[in-house]
């Protein structure tokens, strides 16, 4: 194959030594071949948006609020929050590790995260210790986020609404059909993902940029 992209050399092999003729190359020196174990087919996964058309019972609703504020020295910090179109007490904007958890979902139970961000960065949210099924992504526009003074003395940010939806849902992407512990959450964009807590205990939230996450992108949540 001829190199590309202006490269005048991709590889070279330099063979110093003599062929070896001692060695056999016959077919028949070759060890006998044994076929791959087969395994059942495995049926495909639903989509998330059919498992959750399908669940007799709408899922509890959790809303995540992705955003940006600075600490206590004025130094830019993403973070994490809570975001609640409806409830003012419960819409309290960006939080920090140190505060207590604000989603206790129960062991057994399978739930809609939305992830609303508010950043102008896109974020690799993880979870840990549970798996989940992405639903789709949606523009929305809200005003510009209000800032907040957070419980640590950090300024933050609170999404005050009112929010509106701004384009269809574009369904989960043909890589992110499968089980997934991490979804890339876009600017200005709300991403729903499907999850299952089957794990009593607290675990942690975050995004997986080490930057953001070592400077408190990350939140924990209580499975009871």
């Amino acid at each position: 194959m001829a190199p590309t992209g202006g490269a005048t050399v991709v590889l070279r092999i330099q063979v110093n030594l003599p062929l070896n003729t001692a060695v056999p190359r016959t077919a028949a020196h070759l060890l006998p071949q044994r076929p791959l174990r087969v395994l059942a087919e495995t049926p495909p996964l639903p989509s998330a948006g059919a498992r959750l058309a399908a669940m007799p019972v709408a899922p509890q609703v959790r809303r995540i609020l992705l955003g940006e504020g600075t600490d206590q020295y004025g130094r830019f910090t993403p973070l994490l929050g809570v975001y609640h179109p409806t409830n003012a007490g419960a819409n309290r904007g960006t939080l920090s590790f140190a505060d207590p958890a604000t989603e206790r979902p129960s062991v057994g139970s399978t739930e809609v995260w939305e992830l609303w961000n508010v950043s102008p960065d896109a974020h690799p949210v993880h979870m840990h210790l549970v798996q989940f099924q992405v639903i789709d992504r949606r523009a929305f526009s809200a005003p510009p986020p209000q800032a907040t003074t957070m419980s640590n003395g950090w300024t933050g940010v609170r999404l005050a609404g009112p929010t509106s939806l701004t384009a269809a849902a574009v369904p989960a992407l043909a890589h992110e059909a499968g089980w997934k512990d991490t979804v890339v959450c876009p600017p200005g964009q709300v991403t729903r993902v499907l999850v299952s807590f089957n794990r009593r205990g607290r675990c942690v939230d975050h995004c997986h940029i080490l930057s953001h996450e070592e400077h408190d992108m990350m939140r924990w949540y209580e499975v009871i």
